[in-house]
């Protein structure tokens, strides 16, 4: 009987592991455009976040000054996209600036990016008018007609308008359509007695 003999060896095997290196996180600010102008008091805040991982937060941030050192506004949007500014932080006829910082904590080192900020101006009050009060019966042919506008701003033009007939717009046929920016009073010409007028006052930003 022949001797049979037997070997042993062992299979040795390492395993190398490797992780894929997500893309760059990248922020886009999308909505209000930048200098845009008539933004609502409560504008929805818009962007678009690419590549990363995910899940996301972000934390919104409006500043009053283009340097963005006065912080007017801030929230956390979470894994939002897009944010609506909440009421009575925001006033008329300012100019304001705006980002966002997005944090992806699940990139292998986590990263946080924050774009340059855009800037939009908030649309212009309507003007309240003061005097004449409605009905009221001038004794003057050159009544003063004031009214005021919160806030008053010298970058707005005021019209005032006035006739004889009620429904004015800009297409009517005015005896006064200049006023000088800033101003919040003027006196019309050419008005006929014993005629009952209206009138009111349209802003335009400029």
């Amino acid at each position: 009987m022949k001797n049979l003999r037997f070997y042993s060896f062992i299979f040795a095997a390492i395993l190398m592991g490797f992780t894929l290196q997500a893309q760059p996180l990248a922020v886009t600010l999308n909505a209000p455009a930048t200098a845009s102008t008539g933004a609502s008091l409560t504008p929805t805040l818009d962007w678009t976040v690419v590549d990363g991982t995910g899940p996301y937060n972000s934390i919104v941030k409006i500043y009053s000054d283009a340097l963005l050192t006065t912080l007017v506004y801030t929230a956390n949007a979470g894994g939002a996209v897009s944010h609506a500014v909440s009421p009575a932080f925001l006033v008329f006829n300012t100019r304001y600036y705006w980002t966002v910082t997005v944090t992806d904590a699940a990139l292998p080192v986590p990263a946080t990016v924050t774009p340059s900020a855009f800037s939009f101006t908030t649309l212009l009050a309507t003007p309240a008018l003061l005097t004449p009060a409605d009905g009221f019966i001038s004794l003057s042919m050159t009544p003063s007609l004031t009214w005021t506008m919160d806030p008053s701003r010298t970058n707005v033009r005021y019209r005032l308008l006035v006739d004889d007939a009620p429904g004015l717009t800009l297409g009517d046929i005015n005896t006064t359509t200049a006023v000088n920016p800033g101003s919040l009073s003027a006196s019309p010409s050419g008005l006929l007695p014993a005629t009952k007028y209206w009138w009111t006052v349209n802003a335009e930003g400029f």
